[in-house]
Parts: structure tokens; sequence; C-alpha cells
């Protein structure tokens, strides 16, 4: 049988289970506080990283939402991120472009200032280069950069595509070329018309002369063959021997007729300088179109005459075509001039090319053909020979902007067309269609 617990053994087992409780409740209690402490630590990050979240959305959202490329890369310059823009840009997704480094769309980057890439991202002005698809089709851009980050791990890059802006220009230039252009030849007419008009007069009264010289000398013949019945067959044989009269007789008929067959030439080129010198402006009326292209191939023949024969072969039953002269004239001035440079090139120098000029009706209107014998045109430029500065010929000899304003004056100005047929070593046909008065 147990013997009874004394009372000094009991009052310490109470104050020992006391102790245990109390320092079970402090540890409850501090479990208690460390668990809302650790609660509200895990609320405040969760609350963070929301906000984190929504300005990164944010911040996703205004980069996709720009009207620019934006691109975003690390030290090593390969791409991390890529806009919407950016991707339709330069026809790539993020996933293939991550693959990428910036160099692969912006191949010329590195070129495009003194000191690279670096200069760019130091720039406060865009720089201008070139981008690449992934289509390997090239385009103008702008492009400028900052450095993201302390330590300048990330560069955001703002690509603006110019492609646009660019064409602009280059019409504005084109515009203020063909001005210019429209500038010289009035200046150039209004000259040439003046020392035509001035030339008019002494042709006139030279070519009058001459007319008289040759009835005068006609009188003179018969004079002279009355005198020579009166003195005598002998005396009249002898003056004839001393004088040469015989050869006067034959040669001075012969020079006046020359004389006066130049001056109609002269006559016929002072009046084509005068309708060629007819001022520039946008006033049309229903012109003869074979004779603008009589006019046209007279005032060049300093041009072909020396290398090519022209023909022309024009249609008696054409139509009258409603039309600025002068610009027609420019148009078929300069078709003829290309088309005798073909031939010298083509080797015209040592054996005489030709030039056709042909007209007739046709359905839509009135058609121009100017045909030559020179090397013809290469495929690969056959479509680009009516652009703006576009040339093959050699510097100081052509500008590129003949066939250009040739294109302009038919298209825009005649609601025309213009048209090349042409193999090389074959030639060339320049086919002008224009529509008729009236249609």
């Amino acid at each position: 049988m147990n013997e009874p617990t004394s009372a000094p053994n009991r009052d310490h087992l109470a104050q020992r289970a006391e102790r245990e409780r109390r320092a079970r409740k402090e540890a409850e209690k501090l479990l208690d506080e460390k668990s809302r402490a650790l609660y509200a630590a895990n609320k405040e990050l969760e609350s963070a990283h929301a906000a984190q979240k929504q300005t990164a959305d944010q911040m996703r959202a205004v980069l996709e939402s720009m009207p620019n490329g934006v691109v975003i890369t690390g030290a090593d310059r390969n791409i991390e991120y890529l806009n919407f823009v950016a991707q339709q840009m330069f026809g790539s997704t993020r996933s293939l472009a991550s693959k990428q480094r910036l160099e692969h769309f912006l191949p010329q980057l590195e070129s495009a200032t003194p000191d690279g890439a670096r200069g760019i991202a130091e720039a406060f002005d865009p720089v201008s280069t070139i981008a690449q698809r992934s289509d390997g089709t090239h385009f103008p851009v702008e492009v400028s950069a900052a450095v993201a980050g302390s330590q300048g791990q990330s560069t955001v890059w703002m690509v603006r595509d110019i492609t646009n802006r660019t064409i602009q220009e280059l019409r504005r230039k084109q515009l203020e070329s063909q001005l210019s252009q429209a500038q010289r030849l009035e200046s150039l007419g209004t000259m040439a018309g003046g020392i035509a008009h001035e030339l008019n007069t002494p042709i006139q009264f030279v070519s009058d002369n001459t007319k008289f010289l040759s009835d005068a000398f006609r009188d003179l013949r018969s004079a002279l063959a009355a005198l020579q019945e009166q003195v005598g067959a002998e005396k009249a044989a002898a003056t004839t021997a001393e004088f040469d009269l015989e050869y006067l007789n034959q040669e001075i008929p012969q020079a006046i007729a020359q004389s006066l067959d130049g001056l109609a030439r002269i006559a016929e080129i002072v009046l084509a300088v005068k309708r060629f010198s007819h001022p520039v402006g946008s006033n049309k009326e229903d012109n003869d179109l074979n004779e603008i292209v009589r006019t046209a191939a007279m005032v060049s023949k300093n041009q072909w005459k020396c290398v090519a024969d022209l023909d022309l072969d024009l249609a008696s039953d054409l139509p009258r075509v409603r039309s600025n002269a002068s610009e027609l004239n420019q148009v078929l001035l300069n078709l003829i001039v290309n088309a005798a440079h073909a031939i010298e090139d083509a080797g015209g120098a040592t054996r005489k090319g030709k030039i056709v000029v042909q007209t007739r009706a046709v359905s839509q209107g009135v058609e121009v053909r100017i045909t030559d014998t020179g090397a013809g045109i290469a495929p690969e430029i056959k479509g680009r020979i009516f652009d703006l500065f576009f040339t093959t010929k050699a510097p100081g000899r052509g500008t590129g902007q003949g066939l250009s304003l040739v294109h302009t004056f038919v298209t825009k100005n005649h609601g025309g067309s213009i048209d090349v047929e042409s193999e090389p070593g074959q030639g060339a046909t320049f086919i002008v269609t224009l529509p008729a008065a009236g249609t």
C-alpha cells in the first residue's frame, strides 16, 4: 500500500505545474503574436506584389499602345522585348525576336553615328538609319535610345518608321525639280522666242533681196544675149571667153537657188523655235500633234543629225489633241534626244543609226512611237527609267530628270500613258498614248 504524499511534495508539484501552465500560456501568446506578425507581413508582401504587377501591367500597356516601335535589349544587345508596333514593323514575334540580336533588325546601327550604338544612346536627337524586316526588305527609320537600370544593363530603343515621310520628301523634291525645270524652260523659251523674233526681219529682207537678185540675173542674161547678137559672133565669143560668162551663167543661178533654199530652212528653224518657245502654262488647246512632232524634230536636229537619220511617219487622219503644246514639245524633244544618245552609246559615231517617229490614231486617242536602233534597255532597269534622278548616262550628260518629267507631263498633266518596249541590243520604242480632243 502506497504511502500518502507529504505536504511539501504536493506544494512542489503544484508550483511546477503552475510554472508549466504559465510557460505554455506565454508560448501560446508569443506564437499568436508571431503568427499575427507573419500574417501582416504576408499581406504586405501580397499587396506589394499586386502593386508591382499592376505597375508592370500599366508599363506594358503603355509600351504596347505607343505609336512607335519599342525594343528592349540586355547588356549583350540580345532582344528581350518587342512591343506590338515593333513586331508589325519588323514582321516578327517576341518568341522569334528573343533569339536575335538588335543588329538583325538594324544592320547599319553601328555606322549610324561615329560612336556606334553607344553614340545613339547618348544622343539627344534621333538618328536616321535603315531597318530590315524578317523577309529581307529594307525601310528607313529613326532610332533613339535610353539606358535603363542603375548599372546600364538594359537599353530601350525607340524606332520610328519614316517611310511615308521619306516618300513625301522625295515628292517635294520632285515637285521642286519640276518647278525649277519649268522655270528654266520658260526662261529659255522666252529668250529663244526673242532671238527668233529678231532673226525674222533680217531673214525676210535677205530672202526678198535674194529673190530680187534671181529675177534681176534672169533679166541680165536676156540683155546680155541681146547685146551679143548685136556685136557679132566673133566679138561676143571673145567677151564670153574673157569673162567666163558660160561658167557664171551656170553657177550664179545655182548659188542663188541654194541661198534661197538655205534661207527657207533657216525660216523653218526660226518658226520651230518660236513654236517651241511658247511660255509654259496650264492652258490647253486642240493642237495638231503632227505639227508638234515636226517642231521637236527640227529643234533637236543638232542632237541627232550626226549619229542617226530621222524618219517621220505621220498619219494624215490624226485627230487633234487637247494639250499643252509646250509640254508635249518637251516630251517629244526629250524622247528624240534620248534616242540619239542611245544610238551614240551603241556606236553611232562609226555607223549611223535610225530614229523613226510614228503617229497614228488608236481606240484610246492618238499614239506616238519613237523607235531607235540603240543598245536597248536592260530588263533589271526597265522599271526604273521613269524614276526621278535615275540615269545611266555619264555625269554631266544626264540628270535623271528628263524621263521623269516626260512621265509627269504625259500621265498627270494630260491623262495619257507612256510605255517602253525594248530588248538588249535591239533598240527601244517609247509609246506615248494621249486622249484625243473631246474624249
